[in-house]
């Protein structure tokens, strides 16, 4: 992977793959963001305009 933007969507979908999240409540979302090494989600600068494009 190439940045840490992709932390956060990464642990959402090994959760859903897991069954620990049931996938149908994370299918219909899209996720950016970094996860601290204490798994808080940390600002990411861009996210705006990655979910515009």
């Amino acid at each position: 992977k190439e940045g840490s933007h992709f932390d956060l969507p990464i642990a959402l979908a090994l959760l859903a793959a897991m069954q620990i999240v049931p996938p149908d409540a994370v299918i219909d979302y899209t996720a950016l963001g970094e996860l601290s090494l204490d798994a808080n989600i940390v600002f990411v600068p861009g996210v705006l305009a990655a979910a515009i494009a």
